[in-house]
């Protein structure tokens, strides 16, 4: 219905009205193109950046696992070594044997792992308070 309305009235118009009208509709078709190229420039760009810095973000876990497979004199070369080696277990039983690594990392999880719990603790009441309780200055944003 709405199609046979905008049919009667173009046909109602005089030619130029109607070539100016078929132009802003050629028009807007260029710009649309144009809308969804500068989108698509915009989107390559991003996915080119959020790559550069997924790569950034990775590469010291990368650098360090391969820093601690590769023996000492390997890891402070120019340039430096970018593959595995076959240290790690002498590596890792070096490191135990200098600072006892398994009482660091248990004294690691004790600390997280007790703020974890107190953390959840005093937050639960906290959010309790806060739900069930009336208090001056409450704003209900719901």
């Amino acid at each position: 219905m709405a199609l046979k309305k905008e049919k009667q009235q173009h046909e109602e118009m005089n030619p130029e009205e109607a070539r100016k009208e078929t132009l802003e509709i050629v028009g807007n078709d260029k710009v649309k193109k144009k809308e969804k190229n500068s989108q698509l420039v915009n989107k390559i760009v991003m996915y080119v950046l959020l790559c550069v810095f997924l790569f950034i973000s990775i590469f010291p876990f990368y650098w360090m696992f391969v820093g601690s497979t590769n023996h000492t004199s390997k890891i402070f070369t120019n340039p430096p070594t970018l593959t595995f080696g076959d240290q790690f277990l002498i590596n890792f039983t070096n490191l135990n044997n200098a600072i006892g690594i398994y009482r660091v990392l248990f004294n690691s999880l004790f600390v997280s792992l007790t703020f974890v719990v107190l953390s959840l603790a005093v937050c639960t009441l906290a959010a309790y308070a806060l739900s069930k309780f009336q208090f001056k200055g409450l704003i209900r944003s719901l």
